[in-house]
């Protein structure tokens, strides 16, 4: 739909799509489509691959916005014309204080991890209740389900530092991985397993080089991705990692204390989005926090945020669709997300720093359609 002087009641014009709608867009390029403000034209589009010999145009020369597309919302639910719908189907208590972390695993069992108490928990279901299969205290980073024996790749610290392992599901014991970082120094920080079996780690530390690695299932390195095309650091450290069938990789990079982003880059590393969350959203105290990330089969980004108790949803290009406010089916502080069947994911969620040990972390099952 067109852009016009006189907005039509529900539609909601899409500002600057580099910093996410917080300014109005001046320019538009017309050889990846990128609408943008003028200080993102300047500082972010002229960083993405080969954007010296983009034709950039001002959008008065466009025609009075002809050119600009305008999002349709229904409520907040509308997203490219497919209404958002979200149900809880079950819902479960947790014994843990909070759920940072799931992994579904292909029998049906979870992984949950709490990274405050510092407590995983491989879970099965039994008669609607949860009943625990393996527990182990283990200061963790990031996880991923490796295989059909539903051991798990970790990223956790040993000894000093952060290192690769795997947990094996039955036994509980852990060894090493082979999945060797060298010659890059850094250490990890996440892990993201693709749906052909690539292995993603994203690496930081303190002092240290960040990166994004790919790495092939016998852990042959396939790609590093660490600069941009002017030798900046595309990351100052990467914590979350989801990836598209389209072969982007998508990147939640915290910047500062509670300052993150969501980098969505191409097949060549080259940056194609960035996403700091939505203006209407994220405003005032009401920050940007998204703790995990998926992708699903519709090959839609879906992120919770924490503090607003939100779902943004992006396309596989990491442009904004849709968001859906949790609160209205009474779900708050959602901190994890994993798939589960058809049409099914699970939501994980956190309690306030300041709550009792008694209370626990709630699990939600979801049946979900439009996106």
């Amino acid at each position: 739909m067109a852009f016009s002087k006189s907005l039509q009641k529900g539609q909601i014009p899409v500002g600057c799509e580099l910093c996410d709608g917080r300014n109005k867009i001046e320019y538009k390029c017309l050889d990846c489509g990128v609408l943008m403000c003028s200080k993102c034209k300047d500082k972010v589009h002229s960083r993405f691959k080969s954007a010296s010999e983009h034709k950039v145009k001002r959008i008065q020369e466009l025609g009075q916005y002809e050119e600009v597309d305008t999002f349709n919302f229904s409520g907040n639910m509308d997203v490219q014309h497919n209404k958002i719908e979200l149900k809880v189907s079950k819902q479960f208590t947790t014994k843990l204080s909070n759920v940072h972390h799931i992994e579904r695993c292909p029998d049906g069992t979870l992984w949950m991890y709490d990274c405050i108490s510092e407590k995983i928990q491989h879970i099965k279901f039994d008669s609607g209740n949860i009943q625990i299969v393996l527990a182990m205290d283990i200061d963790i980073f990031g996880m991923v389900v490796m295989n059909a024996c539903n051991n798990l790749l970790i990223v956790y610290v040993a000894g000093d530092k952060t290192a690769l392992g795997i947990i094996n599901s039955t036994t509980g014991q852990i060894t090493d991985s082979n999945y060797d970082l060298k010659p890059n120094i850094s250490l990890p920080e996440c892990v993201h397993m693709t749906n052909d079996h690539r292995v993603i780690v994203g690496v930081g530390g303190e002092g240290t080089k960040t990166a994004v690695i790919v790495m092939s299932q016998d852990g042959r390195h396939l790609a590093t991705y660490e600069q941009d095309s002017k030798k900046e650091p595309l990351f100052t450290c990467p914590r979350v990692i989801t990836s598209t069938k389209n072969g982007n990789i998508s990147v939640v990079d915290e910047q500062d204390s509670d300052v993150y982003r969501v980098m969505v880059l191409g097949k060549e590393g080259d940056i194609k989005q960035v996403y700091n969350g939505h203006p209407t959203i994220n405003k005032e105290e009401k920050l940007f926090l998204p703790n995990d990330m998926i992708t699903t089969p519709a090959d839609n980004i879906v992120i919770p945020d924490l503090l607003t108790s939100t779902l943004h949803i992006l396309n596989c290009e990491g442009k904004f669709i849709g968001y859906y406010n949790l609160y209205d089916i009474r779900i708050i502080y959602p901190s994890s997300l994993a798939l589960s069947t058809e049409g099914h994911m699970y939501i994980g969620c956190s309690n306030k720093q300041d709550s009792p040990a008694t209370l626990k972390g709630k699990l939600y099952e979801l049946e979900y359609s439009g996106f």
